[in-house]
C-alpha cells in the first residue's frame, strides 16, 4: 500500500485506453474511490462496504463500477453535475467471474457469470457453463440480458471494441469439444469471438482455439 494524499491506496483499475484511473482508498478507516482523469478534476465516490472493490472505469472517468458483496455491481455515473447509480445483481445469475468491462462512453456494461453451485468445486464446462451478460446503463431497463450463453461451454473476458459499446469481443470455448474441456474449464482451449451488444450474429475473430485461459 502507498499513500495518496490523505488516504492509503488499496488497489487501482485503469480504463482500457488509460484516460482514467479509479483508485480504492482507505481514508482514516473509511473507504472511497478516487477517480483520476487526465486534464480534469478528480471525483470521489464514498464506499459503504469494506469488502467492495473497483472493477471498471470508463475512458473519461464519468462512470465507475464497484463490486459489492454477493456480486452486486454498482455503476455510478456523473453527468451534468448529478450522479446516477445503477445496481446490477450479477449474483442472481451465478458467481461473478472472469471479467467485467465498461464501454468507453460509460453507457454499457458486460460481465461473465458461472452457476453459483460451481463456486466451491472444480468447474466442469458441461455442468458449470460460463455465460456472458450485458447491461444498458442508459436504457429503460437495466436488467442483465444474455449476450452469449452456451449451454455447456464458456464465454468470458469481455472487451468492448467500439466507444459506444455496440460490439463486444470475448473468449469462448465453444469450439473445444474435448473431454478435457468438458471436465475442467481451465483445460479448455479458447477462440476469440465478436458479437453485437444489442444482439445479432457473432463472428469468429480467431477460431482455431489456440488460447489457454489466462
Amino acid at each position: 500500500s502507498a499513500d495518496l494524499g490523505e488516504g492509503v491506496v488499496l488497489h487501482a483499475v485503469a480504463s482500457a485506453g488509460g484516460g482514467a484511473v479509479a483508485v480504492l482508498l482507505d481514508v482514516e478507516g473509511t473507504r472511497q474511490v478516487r477517480v483520476l482523469r487526465a486534464g480534469r478534476p478528480s471525483r470521489t465516490v464514498p464506499i459503504a462496504d469494506d469488502a467492495a472493490r473497483v472493477r471498471a472505469v470508463n475512458e473519461v472517468g464519468s462512470t465507475v463500477v464497484v463490486q459489492r458483496p454477493n456480486d452486486v455491481l454498482a455503476a455510478s455515473t456523473w453527468a451534468d453535475g448529478t450522479e446516477k447509480m445503477v445496481l446490477v445483481d450479477a449474483g442472481a445469475l451465478g458467481r461473478l467471474t472472469y471479467g467485467v468491462a465498461l464501454s468507453a462512453d460509460g453507457t454499457r456494461l458486460a460481465f461473465s457469470a458461472m452457476r453459483a453451485e460451481c463456486a466451491d468445486r472444480p468447474a466442469r464446462a458441461e455442468v458449470c457453463p460460463v455465460a456472458l451478460y450485458g447491461v444498458d446503463l442508459d436504457g429503460a431497463s437495466t436488467d442483465p440480458r444474455p449476450i452469449d450463453a452456451p449451454e455447456d461451454g464458456v464465454s468470458y473476458d469481455p472487451q468492448f471494441t467500439e466507444p459506444d459499446g455496440s460490439a463486444v469481443l470475448f473468449l469462448t470455448a465453444i469450439d473445444d469439444g474435448s473431454d478435457a474441456c468438458r471436465n475442467l474449464v481451465d483445460a479448455c482451449a479458447y477462440g476469440l469471438r465478436r458479437t453485437p451488444f444489442a444482439g445479432g450474429a457473432a463472428e469468429d475473430v480467431m477460431s482455431d482455439a489456440t488460447f489457454g485461459r489466462f
